[in-house]
């Protein structure tokens, strides 16, 4: 059997919590996987309700006014 190495990122965790799903697997760290992924999940439906209007952007202002 091999080891495989994967970059931490949330967008991978999401993925392997998927994989993981389905096939046996064991890994280090199954918490920081699940807790990736959550951010990931979170972050994606953030950006859906953005890109479908249910999330109205926030109103910010300009620290020093835009050039010309």
């Amino acid at each position: 059997m091999g080891v495989l190495h994967l970059s931490l990122t949330p967008e991978n965790c999401y993925e392997l919590e998927w994989f993981m799903q389905r096939f046996p697997l064991h890994c280090e760290g199954p918490r920081k996987i699940k807790a990736l992924a959550k951010q990931y999940k979170e972050k994606t439906s953030l950006v859906e309700k953005f890109l479908t209007g249910q999330q109205p952007p926030l109103a910010l202002e300009l620290a020093v006014p835009a050039r010309e």
